[in-house]
């Protein structure tokens, strides 16, 4: 198993070949995670699917106006926990952020990037919503 540090050094070292070589083995990873630790395979490969490919199509597709919506907010949520531990408090607290407050915070992160961290600020406004959740790090 790697470490913390043979991880560090493939980012900061690894070759063009070595990273397309890895990401080709994503797909096979998702799924031998599916089937060890989600009590239904199929929901974590087909929220990832909708994680990976269709949500930044949606945002794209919004243009300059990009922002998320209450719902893909609550399935971003929902995506990140069925990969690691569930925290049913989390998924309460984004379920009760308004409509409004979702896209007006995520419209403002958007705007902030590439500045990755005002963009995580932005995000960290909603509730239930962490550096964590707001960054895209979710432990696999």
């Amino acid at each position: 198993m790697a470490s913390a540090k043979d991880t560090a050094t493939f980012f900061t070292h690894g070759t063009c070949q070595q990273f397309e070589q890895v990401l080709k083995l994503y797909p096979q990873a998702l799924r031998l995670k599916a089937d060890r630790r989600a009590k239904k395979p199929e929901e974590l490969i087909k929220l990832d699917n909708w994680y990976q490919n269709e949500l930044p199509k949606k945002i794209k597709s919004r243009g300059k106006d990009a922002h998320m919506i209450h719902e893909e907010l609550v399935q971003c949520m929902k995506w990140k926990q069925i990969r690691g531990k569930f925290y049913p408090q989390l998924s309460y607290l984004v379920k009760v952020n308004t409509p409004r407050a979702v896209m007006a915070e995520t419209k403002k992160a958007f705007r902030k990037m590439p500045n990755l961290e005002q963009a995580i600020t932005a995000l960290s406004n909603l509730k239930g919503v962490g550096t964590t959740m707001a960054s895209g790090e979710y432990k696999a």
